[in-house]
């Protein structure tokens, strides 16, 4: 997923230390809420540690806390990277929370979501899943199949 969401970003000319990426769904089950998507968290977790502003949301899950990997100065004066949780709270969709960052990664459609709302207002959709199946949209959408 990381590669899929790193080159369509590449292609747009946007360096992952510089992106924004909102993350939509994060349960591995359309409207249940008992797994989280391991692979979106994995995801989550590598595009924070390569320096990229992450968010999500879910509206079955309020939160997540992740081991993440922070940039501090050592006493050295060394950049070290340090393993610590971070709280990763679930961002409201809005038109505001779709609109801002670079991309928009939708790995689970849940039924709550309003797909031509989030289309009309993402700047680039990156659908890891073809959940939007093989209907291209506009060319701000890129589908990849992974399973």
């Amino acid at each position: 997923m990381l590669h899929k969401i790193t080159s369509t970003l590449s292609r747009q000319n946007i360096l992952l230390e510089q992106a924004s990426i909102l993350i939509l769904g994060c349960t591995d089950r359309l409207g249940i809420c008992n797994n989280l998507e391991e692979d979106m968290m994995n995801t989550m977790i590598e595009l924070y540690n390569g320096g990229a502003k992450v968010n999500y949301h879910d509206p079955l899950i309020a939160g997540l806390i992740l081991n993440v990997k922070e940039k501090t100065i050592g006493n050295d004066g060394q950049i070290q990277k340090v393993e610590k949780k971070l709280r990763f709270p679930s961002v409201p969709l809005t038109a505001e929370n779709l609109s801002k960052p670079d991309c928009v990664v939708l790995t689970q459609i849940q039924p709550a979501f309003d797909m031509i709302f989030i289309i009309d207002h993402a700047k680039l959709i990156i659908d890891v899943r073809k959940e939007l199946g093989e209907i291209k949209i506009n060319e701000y959408i890129f589908t990849y199949k992974l399973y």
